[in-house]
């Protein structure tokens, strides 16, 4: 075919020859990277050709069936050679005399070929793609449908006067993938951003298949460009079966991410439908929302063959995938359960994630990227809590935003996003704190965001809001009726300017109704106040609660009381007087009118003296009565949900004195409302008077459980909540006997607390002094001790519905935190004979009685902690195997412990710097154990004031202890910290615990069992055998010959082992310290 080219003086002649082998569905196209023609057919082939210059042409090809044996079977030649020309664009399919000769040809219509045709002709849209009754209509002239395979291809079967049976097409019969790799090659998604509510910062795609994740590049979204194109290369299964799943999620940061963001769009696919080049998913707007973001995703693919293995080219994986993690997880589940309060506006759900965040937070290093990102989210969560519950303070998330906006500098891409979120916690302050408090600080972090931001990103469009809020408050503040009309005139501008749906469209159009309704509270135009209802209407469209918001709400009541501003209930009912309506129909229209504006206190008051009245008439109609009883209930019930609990006691008051007949369900109302007001005493008595009336009914006994419970009598409350389980289960009533199982048996929550009691001092010493009593106690007296605490029977009067595990725990963990007290032994010791019968705060006067008593108190006045452990009275060393036991375990306990209180005999207040170096308690053997194992330590001069004054939790922390510590044993204080448990370091251990003493000789060994994680028989009087055993143990533990260096007497134990510690306090010259 000779085909003129546009500004050639000649025409070329261009035409290609290719070999297609009968198996496949269709061949490789030459210079084309092993890439597969995506056009195909089963009885013939749809050839594309390639042009040089315009690459491959998929439009209008030519179809070739292929050619029958005699017998009506295939061709036996493994392969059919073909000349195919074209006239410049290529012949209609339509016209191809193939399909009208041969209509048993099958041919695969794909969006690459016929569709373009018809779309170019006018005869079908891209929205009727996947409408199978559309295509019908523009295929039915010559073709008939044989199968829909999804909406990706259409199998057609050519037209003939013969009818021919319809042959079936499935997986099986449709052409084999083997050899080939489907790749996705391009993702659009269109309207990602239409009906967000959040601002968002960039939007990517996940893909998954087989337990493979591919994450796309995290792109942005501009104003008026609301489409995304990714060109992520994805290689995905050869199976046409395999299902791949791909969702479209927004991010709240760019670099690095933090989490998986917000989900928006999900679907899954079978790779068998992505053949066909485009792949086109429609969606519709989730329940309940107007527009959801993302209205279609346009999958674009193509095929090229695999390696010899059959193995699909490595992903050229340049994007970081978030690895699993706590940090993650939590993230993920905070963004979600504030997803999930945008459609179910509950306080619980904001709570829970903000909870989420922080222990999100608290799981993310300072040093880690990612750390900003997690301050953004919990700041972002508190705030959204702090405008539902305005008792909550802002100071936190502040401090949490400035944090974060450090860690994001100048050009960092997050940077706008921070100073946008801290923007806007400060706007919102303003309003507690007063509006100068942070004018210019707001005005300088959103003009930083307009000046790097261009004018078409969504950054700028949420940095021109908060100044026009910022202005429309500063309007208000000064009351300027100039300002406030300018404002108005800006917002009305920005409002039309902006697409519908918008996610900023909501704090618009509540800015504009705001505005109005000032507008009209100054001038008192009725004008004003309709058009800022009908915004606030057209406002609540963008959140899920409607128009049952508060603000509209008020703004209802305002309008009705506008137009009845005159109207006094009083006055109508005395000008109704000579009526001649009855006097309780004016009651009743005046109280139902004054309900219907919203003024319930008027219509209470008119319905309590309208029963006034009717108390008064001794033939009162008993219609009228009941009117006036549910009114009354109805009144008080929505007073009390409102927490206007003076007033529906006084409406249930009424209710009762009027209808002494319903006393049961009015005074259980009556007792809630003042269990709610805090009246325990009335709310007690109401509760006797229902157990009184029917002794057979729970309800008077769950009332008297809500009323002691409130009133901390959780004993009592317990047993009235039992007595209330006895009677719902003898209830004759089925209905109330299958209440049971809504409620827990205290005895349940008991047994919860008793084990979770015996859990929590199963590691703990075996003996610990009360702090609060004086007594030594055995763990079986600690354990009873628990339930003598108002906290044990508060838990179960409280767990009614359900055993709270979490609570359990946390509350007995809490009460059975123990101090230890680390000090150097002195004569007179209380020991554990003087003190398991005696009360310790009774022990005679003496120093180390007061010391004693000083640690105790200290322990329960400081840190408030019920226990405390020390190893003079704490240890019955007549036992041996006690004594074994505490010697093994010191190390362990001082671990476990809540505190380690040093009491540093000879050193006095004022301390200064230098006295804890010096302190004999820093000669000791037995108190370097105890200093590395505790993990907090408070220091304590001999007159009990916190060494040099020192007001932190833990002085470990402290950088003058740091110091003193390596002044006292000469090593670094990252060694020091570094020291650990176990046989690592041990010639540096035995160095480090040489310059100390100990008052016998065996406790040099017994003395660094901790240290070492060892275990020795203890054997007091074998003198230095002790050192030699340990020793002995130590070397063939680790195999550490470095033991063996030394000079010196040897011991008693191994001639090849020391007689004393002392000779390890210079390492051999062969030794290299890992210590510096």
């Amino acid at each position: 075919m000779v085909v003129p080219r546009e500004g050639e003086g000649t025409t070329t002649r261009r035409e290609w020859m290719c070999t297609f082998p009968v198996q496949y569905r269709d061949g490789p196209g030459p210079g084309h990277n092993g890439n597969v023609n995506q056009t195909v057919s089963i009885s013939g082939f749809k050839i594309a050709v390639r042009d040089d210059l315009l690459g491959w042409m998929f439009q209008k090809p030519v179809v070739q069936p292929v050619p029958a044996d005699g017998s009506g079977k295939g061709s036996d030649k493994n392969n059919i050679s073909k000349q195919v020309c074209t006239e410049n664009r290529g012949v209609d399919v339509n016209d191809v005399p193939a399909l009208s000769q041969d209509p048993e040809a099958l041919v695969a219509v794909t969006h690459d070929s016929e569709w373009i045709t018809l779309i170019e002709t006018g005869k079908l849209t891209p929205d009727e793609l996947a409408r199978r009754d559309r295509l019908e209509e523009c295929l039915s002239e010559n073709y008939s449908l044989v199968s829909q395979p999804e909406n990706s291809a259409v199998y057609l079967q050519g037209k003939s006067k013969d009818v021919l049976s319809q042959p079936e097409v499935s997986w099986s019969t449709r052409p084999s993938v083997d050899n080939f790799q489907v790749v996705i090659t391009r993702i659009r998604a269109e309207e990602v951003a239409a009906g967000f509510r959040r601002m968002p910062v960039g939007f990517y795609v996940l893909v998954q298949f087989d337990g493979t994740k591919w994450r796309t590049e995290n792109k942005p979204v501009y104003l008026h460009n609301d489409v995304v194109e990714w060109d992520d290369r994805i290689h995905l299964p050869s199976d046409p079966s395999a299902k791949v799943q791909l969702s479209l999620c927004a991010s709240f940061e760019f670099s690095p991410m933090l989490g998986n963001g917000e989900s928006l769009r999900t679907v899954e696919i079978c790779v068998g439908d992505l053949l066909d080049y485009t792949h086109v998913v429609k969606f519709s707007p989730t329940q309940g929302e107007p527009l959801s973001p993302c209205s279609s995703l346009l999958i674009t693919t193509e095929r090229q063959r695999s390696d010899k293995s059959g193995n699909a080219p490595d992903h050229d994986d340049h994007f970081d995938w978030e690895v699993s993690s706590d940090l993650a997880r939590l993230t993920d589940q905070g963004h979600d359960t504030l997803l999930r309060f945008r459609d179910d506006p509950r306080k619980e759900n904001v709570v829970a994630s903000v909870e989420y965040f922080q222990h999100a937070l608290s799981s993310c290093s300072k040093d880690d990227g990612r750390y900003a990102a997690a301050l953004c989210n919990l700041a972002r969560a508190q705030f959204i809590q702090c405008q539902i519950d305005r008792s909550v303070e802002l100071s936190t998330t502040i401090s949490y935003c400035r944090e974060a906006l450090e860690l994001r500098p100048v050009g960092h891409p997050d940077r706008p996003g921070t100073l946008l979120l801290l923007a806007d916690v400060l706007l919102y302050h303003r309003g507690k704190l007063g509006f100068e408090e942070f004018p210019r600080e707001i005005v300088a972090l959103a003009s930083q965001v307009q000046a790097s931001c261009s004018e078409d990103s969504h950054e700028r469009r949420a940095a021109d809001l908060a100044l026009q809020t910022y202005a429309l408050y500063k309007a208000i503040s000064s009351g300027s009726l100039p300002d406030i009309d300018e404002s108005i005139l800006g917002l009305r501008q920005a409002v039309h300017d902006i697409p519908q749906y918008y996610f900023d469209k909501l704090q618009r159009l509540t800015n504009l109704s705001l505005a109005l309704w000032i507008r009209y509270e100054i001038y008192g135009d009725l004008g004003n106040l309709d058009e800022s209802i009908a915004i606030h209407e057209k406002a609540m469209q963008f959140i899920p609660c409607g128009l049952d918001s508060p603000t509209h709400t008020q703004l209802l009541k305002e309008r009705a009381n506008a137009t009845l501003t005159s109207f006094s209930w009083k006055d109508a009912l005395v000008t109704a007087a000579g009526f001649v309506v009855p006097r309780f129909v004016i009651y009743r229209i005046t109280c139902e009118r004054l309900e219907t504006i919203g003024r319930i206190t008027d219509a209470s008051e008119c319905l309590q003296q309208m029963v006034d009245e009717l108390v008064e008439q001794a033939n009162a109609h008993d219609k009228q009565v009941q009117w006036v009883l549910r009114k009354l209930e109805g009144f008080g019930d929505a007073s009390l949900s409102a927490g206007q609990h003076d007033d529906a006691i006084s409406l249930f008051s009424v209710a009762l004195s009027f209808n002494p007949a319903a006393l049961q369900g009015l005074l259980r109302k009556r007792s809630k409302a003042y269990v709610a007001g805090g009246l325990w005493e009335k709310a007690l008595s109401d509760a006797n008077k229902m157990i009184v009336l029917d002794r057979s009914s729970p309800c008077g006994y769950e009332m008297k459980h809500a009323a002691l419970h409130k009133a901390g009598d959780y004993e009592n409350a317990t047993d009235a909540f039992e007595a209330m389980l006895s009677k719902i289960e003898r209830s004759p009533d089925p209905e109330i006997r299958a209440r049971h199982g809504e409620y827990v048996n205290p005895k349940q929550t008991k047994a919860a607390i008793r084990a979770s009691i015996e859990n929590a001092i199963r590691e703990s010493p075996r003996e610990l002094i009360n702090t609060d009593s004086g007594h030594l106690l055995d763990k079986s007296a600690q354990a009873r001790s628990f339930e003598s605490q108002p906290i044990f029977w508060e838990m179960i009067s409280a767990m009614t519905t359900h055993v709270d595990h979490a609570r359990i725990e946390h509350e007995v963990a809490k009460y059975y935190r123990y101090a230890t007290f680390s000090h150097k032994w002195e004569d007179d010791e209380p020991l554990f004979e003087k003190v398991i019968h005696i009360v310790l705060y009774d022990l005679e006067k003496s120093l180390t009685h007061d010391k004693l008593q000083m640690f105790c108190r200290v322990v329960r006045r400081e840190s408030g902690f019920h226990w405390a452990w020390s190893d003079t009275c704490c240890i019955n060393k007549a036992d041996h195997f006690v004594l074994q036991e505490a010697l093994v375990s010191m190390f362990k306990w001082y671990e476990g412990s809540a505190v380690t209180i040093v009491f540093l005999r000879g050193v006095r207040s004022p301390s200064k710097r230098g006295d804890l170096a010096k302190s004999i308690w820093n000669t000791r053997a037995w108190t370097l154990q105890e200093y590395h194992a505790s993990k907090v330590v408070r220091f304590y001069t001999e007159d009990w004031k916190p060494y040099l004054n020192l007001d932190i939790p833990n002085h470990k922390d402290s950088p003058e202890i740091i110091s003193e510590m390596e002044e006292a044993t000469g090593i670094s204080a990252r060694a020091l910290m570094a020291i650990r448990p176990g046989l690592d370091d041990i010639r540096e251990k035995l160095c480090l615990v040489s310059r100390r003493e100990t008052t016998f000789i065996e406790d040099t060994a017994y003395s660094l069992l901790g240290i070492f994680s060892s275990s020795l028989h203890i054997v007091y009087g074998e003198g230095d055998n002790a050192l030699g055993r340990l020793l002995a143990q130590l070397l063939t533990s680790s195999g550490d010959t470095s033991i063996l260096a030394w000079t010196g007497i040897s011991g008693s134990f191994n001639s090849c082992l020391p007689a004393n510690i002392t000779v390890f306090s210079q390492l051999p010259t062969t030794h290299i310290p890992r210590w510096t």
